[in-house]
């Protein structure tokens, strides 16, 4: 249909693993494609409003010292997918167990996202956890969807 617009640039790079609802991909992560989880990778996973919040505040900063940095948002620590997949379980009331299978080549087996520079630059803060992000989205597909 018609074209598509551009995300307008801010002050900050935001790298982070993120939830939201009505995001897609192809596969997800690495380590949940095909449904099957890697019980002991730890990653930082951050609902989208929090990436949202930290690209509001670089947008609008008034800290010079703030302008032109590349940011990790995140939550700030690490979950497993097996703690991810129970969160998710607790959300959604499914009770189906986690199908586990062995590490790929270029699994990324534990991150921890430094948001220290996010926080004294541009007083970021995450407000939610992955936990209630996830009861947040399953609540917005639940909404749109069934």
């Amino acid at each position: 249909h018609g074209s598509k617009k551009r995300a307008t640039p801010t002050a900050a790079t935001v790298e982070a693993t993120t939830t939201a609802p009505g995001a897609s991909s192809d596969q997800g992560p690495p380590a949940l494609q095909s449904g099957r989880i890697l019980p002991h990778v730890r990653l930082d996973f951050t609902y989208v409003a929090n990436a949202v919040q930290a690209n509001i505040k670089s947008l609008f900063t008034e800290n010079k010292e703030a302008v032109n940095q590349i940011y990790n948002v995140a939550c700030g620590e690490r979950t497993t997918l097996n703690e991810l997949w129970g969160h998710i379980k607790e959300a959604s009331g499914i009770t189906a167990d986690a199908i586990h299978r062995d590490n790929r080549i270029g699994d990324i087996p534990h991150s921890l996202a430094d948001i220290s520079k996010a926080q004294s630059l541009l007083d970021y803060s995450p407000k939610y956890k992955i936990d209630e992000g996830l009861k947040i989205a399953y609540e917005w597909y639940k909404s749109k969807f069934v």
